[in-house]
């Protein structure tokens, strides 16, 4: 399976303010499903262009869902924005697992704004 293949890369952008000599510092995180060198697949977390897996025998990731203001789920981008994204993850026993992240502030399609 090579990156990209039927799975999705969810890229997140955000400000580090957690600490205060990062404050204000751009972040860029990541993850996808690629194939480690003995052939299996994982997920991985690339960030600064280090990549690293973090979870073994993924086969898939995929955006399933966003979550509205309103706690509903919803398949295209909502325009008055969203609080969080359903993920369907693959496995390699074919078997999936959907869970929804929550996001601590509300977004909105930077085309949009």
């Amino acid at each position: 399976m090579a990156r990209g293949a039927d799975t999705d890369t969810i890229t997140v952008r955000y400000f580090e303010d957690r600490f205060p000599t990062s404050c204000g510092v751009e972040k860029e995180v990541s993850f996808y499903v690629d194939e480690l060198p003995s052939g299996e697949t994982a997920l991985f977390r690339e960030e600064a262009g280090e990549a690293e897996a973090i979870v073994n025998n993924v086969t898939g990731i995929q955006l399933f869902r966003y979550v509205t203001d309103e706690g509903g789920l919803t398949e295209n981008m909502p325009s008055a924005g969203f609080v969080g994204i359903s993920l369907e993850v693959r496995w390699e026993d074919e078997s999936t697992m959907r869970f929804i992240i929550g996001l601590k502030n509300r977004q909105v399609d930077p085309q949009e704004s």
